[in-house]
């Protein structure tokens, strides 16, 4: 019979986002249990093909002023 793992948070795609999206949850919660799951053999493979990490930006908190709108 196999085992079965009880995980607070699975994330589908080690990508970029993916990757960081687990990372950020284990940040914020350090007692959080998280699965990261990818389909390839290594994770963020695809980062290595946009410039190696230089093409990904992340804005963790962009400035008010940055958005423009009615709103």
């Amino acid at each position: 019979m196999a085992m079965k793992t009880v995980y607070d948070l699975i994330v589908i795609g080690a990508g970029a986002s993916g990757y960081l999206a687990a990372l950020e949850a284990k940040k914020w919660s350090s007692g959080l249990s998280v699965a990261l799951i990818e389909k390839e053999e290594a994770p963020l493979r695809k980062v290595l093909a946009s410039g190696n990490g230089r093409c990904n930006l992340v804005n963790t908190a962009p400035p008010q002023g940055h958005f423009f709108g009615e709103d």
